[in-house]
């Protein structure tokens, strides 16, 4: 712990994210001064880190801090605010949660709804599949992505639908995102996105189908770790171990050396 903490004024500021990173994977009491510490920096990325170590504490004394946070200029430090205090699940919430939801637009609009889904407004859930259809495609993304991670059951027929997105990064997030949702059910959907012809989408899907656990699936996964791009055989070799399948380490050791 003395090793982390005397880096985190480091003036390299990957070292100092790096120390952030682990402080948050700590997220002990004793660490919860260095976090606070941490909403002060000038990086956005160990701000981010440092929200995330205090939502992890789960103590009621750093709510003042995550609430301050919303208000960070960076996105992305909003972001992971609205990420630990839907977590919390603290009905006290709601009010201020709605509040940016109303407010905000775009990724963190719907990270806002997000956490008002976790403290019981299903009614969010219904904007959350609206905006994974709206025109900005940073927007369809952030949606795609929470809805992987709620789980909901009605969500499934939008995260399906968007691997037919016109936009590959949108379709790289509805792959992801179905594999998080751990549903067999998208499993023919993920085998269609190994034929993408895009290399991210095929190596996320193939990712994706290992989550699922799947068994059907193993023959395709195989084909996908002949594919000609790199990334695309990353993705199928995760979903193969995922599955059980030991050869694929072969695959890998040959990709560790790429």
């Amino acid at each position: 712990l003395a090793f982390i903490t005397a880096r985190v004024r480091d003036p390299q500021e990957h070292v100092r994210i790096a120390a952030y990173t682990a402080l948050a994977e700590i997220a002990g009491r004793e660490v919860v001064p260095l976090l606070e510490d941490g909403l002060l920096d000038s990086s956005i990325l160990v701000r981010a880190r440092a929200v995330e170590g205090l939502g992890r504490s789960g103590l009621t004394a750093t709510l003042t801090a995550l609430t301050r946070a919303l208000e960070d200029p960076a996105p992305a430090v909003r972001i992971a605010a609205l990420n630990a205090l839907g977590e919390r699940r603290d009905p006290t919430l709601q009010e201020l949660l709605t509040r940016m939801a109303r407010s905000e637009e775009g990724a963190i609009h719907v990270f806002a709804l997000a956490a008002l889904v976790k403290l019981g407004q299903t009614d969010a859930l219904a904007d959350i599949m609206s905006a994974a259809t709206l025109p900005d495609a940073d927007t369809r993304m952030a949606a795609l992505g929470v809805l992987g991670r709620l789980k909901h059951p009605p969500s499934l027929t939008v995260l399906r639908q968007s691997l037919y997105d016109p936009n590959p990064d949108v379709r790289a997030f509805a792959a992801g995102a179905l594999g998080e949702f751990g549903n067999a059910g998208a499993a023919t959907a993920l085998m269609h996105a190994l034929e993408d012809e895009n290399p991210r989408v095929r190596g996320i899907a193939a990712a994706s189908l290992g989550r699922l656990r799947v068994a059907y699936t193993r023959p395709l996964l195989w084909q996908a770790a002949r594919d000609p791009i790199a990334q695309v055989r990353v993705g199928a070799v995760e979903g193969l171990l995922r599955l059980g399948e030991r050869d694929a380490v072969l695959v890998a050791a040959d990709l560790a050396r790429h």
